[in-house]
């Protein structure tokens, strides 16, 4: 049987984030390409946006995209609490979409990473 989900791992070639954010720039570009091959880099940049049925009762159709929008943000969410360190993943938890955690991650670790990238 087979699924049009997309896998819930990430390859080992795509590295943990460093909590100091030394690694930033290879592991983004890592994680967006691993994430963009399991087609849900939309989540990620907000481009993906959750639809919203026509009227007060949605037709079967309307919630079936729904539900494949929802399990496919749990998805990111969970690719993305893979690579995140503790103290990372504490700071954008409660964040309501993958979207707003990766924009906030990004903008954190873009800083740190320049950082750590002048003192090297």
């Amino acid at each position: 049987m087979s699924s049009d989900r997309p896998s819930d791992t990430l390859p080992s070639s795509v590295p943990k984030l460093d909590p100091s954010g030394v690694n930033f720039a290879v592991f983004s570009e890592r994680f967006e390409t691993a994430v963009r091959a399991k087609r849900l880099w939309g989540h990620f940049s907000g481009s993906t946006a959750k639809p919203q049925p026509r009227s007060t009762v949605p037709t079967q159709e309307e919630e079936d995209k729904v539900t494949k929008w929802d399990d496919d943000e749990a998805v990111a969410m969970y690719l993305l609490s893979q690579k995140l360190p503790d103290s990372a993943f504490l700071k954008v938890r409660n964040r309501r979409t993958v979207a707003e955690r990766w924009a906030a991650i990004r903008d954190e670790f873009t800083h740190k990473g320049l950082h750590m990238q002048a003192d090297i």
